[in-house]
């Protein structure tokens, strides 16, 4: 009886709370002597008074285990590799129209294709222009392809240069002749490109082409 009454004051003054709970122990009753002793006891005597226990706490949640997959995806993402210095481009040049070719586009259209490796270093600012018969038609392309528009008829030569953002010539490609064939149906005397007295040609900025696809660049007259 005495070991049971430290107990009970022990969680009634500390409030520890005990691991068997309070509905496997019954009910406690507290009398109070007329010396003022009090008393704790599981057996109701006459003047004593249930004691109200604090409910036990629930047990705690354990957490689920972790497994493999769980590892996996909780677990920091590696650094992010660095794209390796630019050392320069091993191979620049035109592959389409061929040399020497022959093209018949009564529209003078020329399609003008690139290739190079590494691919160009947008990070650094580097960007092409095309040349036609050695005159810039087309700077800041940073496309493969592009579209010479309007081109005379005759034979002409196309390259194409890399530079950087300060504008230093990085590479160049071979040029390439073509021989363009257009074949006109406007009679002599109401074409303005072959009139005496025609106007003097307007320099025109090449468009920049929507992304993935080829600029068209219109190409100056010669009077």
């Amino acid at each position: 009886m005495k070991n049971f009454r430290l107990w009970l004051i022990g969680m009634l003054v500390l409030g520890i709370s005990v691991v068997t709970p309070p509905t496997a122990l019954g009910a406690v009753y507290k009398s109070i002597a007329p010396n003022g002793s009090v008393t704790y006891s599981d057996q109701p005597q006459a003047g004593a008074k249930e004691v109200e226990l604090a409910p036990e706490p629930p047990p705690p949640v354990k957490a689920p285990a972790a497994t493999a997959g769980d590892a996996q995806a909780t677990a920091p993402a590696g650094p992010i590799p660095e794209k390796p210095p630019f050392t320069g481009y091993t191979a620049f040049a035109i592959v389409s129209p061929e040399n020497d070719a022959t093209l018949r586009e009564n529209n003078g259209n020329v399609e003008i294709q690139l290739a190079m490796e590494p691919a160009l270093y947008l990070e650094a600012g580097h960007k092409i222009t095309a040349l036609l018969d050695g005159k810039p038609v087309a700077e800041g392309l940073t496309e493969l392809k592009l579209i010479l528009a309007n081109i005379d008829r005759g034979t002409h030569t196309v390259e194409a240069q890399v530079s950087d953002g300060t504008g230093a010539l990085l590479a160049t490609t071979n040029p390439v002749t073509f021989h363009l064939k257009r074949i006109s149906t406007i009679p002599l005397a109401d074409n303005p490109l072959l009139a005496p007295d025609s106007p003097a040609p307007t320099t025109l900025q090449a468009p920049r082409a929507p992304q993935g696809q080829a600029a068209t660049v219109p190409v100056t007259k010669a009077p």
